[in-house]
């Protein structure tokens, strides 16, 4: 089945670079999960008497800490799969004619902007996504505010093609508009 996006693309359109985003978006879900299920499963009635010294006798006190650790499991079963989602419903291209975005599975919110629209492209990454390898792109269009794609994989990748791109469409329309003068 094809993509969305690709569903989308015009005669003589193709998508030149298609971006990801980066496996880090489930890493909050992950450390939920893994801290709930290490409480389930080394008891957290062991630990608190290992570094407290104190004894949970109370019925509902256990009862209270074990739907606490129920709990912290349950939301990061729930984070992954949110994230696990957003990868699914997230589509992110640059064709040689435009910047494509699509979010959303059920209800849809796409951005999309002809290259000849395009008047720059910021990357914005912190030192733990420089590391790893993600952040977020700013696409800047004529006459509208800068549209940020965040939490994608390679970034840099991203603007790099998408300004490699705009140069050889300007360089394209510059060839043919000299070939009308002659």
């Amino acid at each position: 089945m094809a993509s969305y996006l690709e569903s989308l693309l015009m005669r003589d359109e193709e998508v030149i670079y298609a971006a990801k985003l980066h496996w880090v978006i489930y890493f909050p879900g992950l450390l939920f999960t893994c801290v709930g299920w290490a409480l389930s499963h080394f008891g957290p009635i062991t630990l608190i008497y290992q570094y407290t010294g104190y004894i949970v006798n109370q019925p509902q006190l256990v009862s209270i800490i074990r739907y606490a650790v129920l709990g912290l499991t349950g939301i990061g079963v729930f984070m992954l799969a949110e994230a696990y989602l957003r990868v699914q419903r997230t589509e992110l291209a640059v064709t040689n004619r435009r910047v494509l975005a699509k979010f959303g599975l059920i209800s849809r919110n796409t951005f999309e902007l002809f290259l000849s629209k395009v008047e720059g492209a910021n990357v914005e990454q912190g030192i733990i996504g420089r590391m790893l390898g993600y952040g977020s792109i700013h696409v800047k269009g004529t006459g509208t505010g800068m549209t940020p794609i965040d939490g994608i994989g390679h970034p840099e990748l991203f603007q790099r093609v998408l300004l490699e791109q705009i140069r050889q469409r300007h360089v394209r329309t510059e060839t043919d508009t000299r070939g009308d003068d002659d």
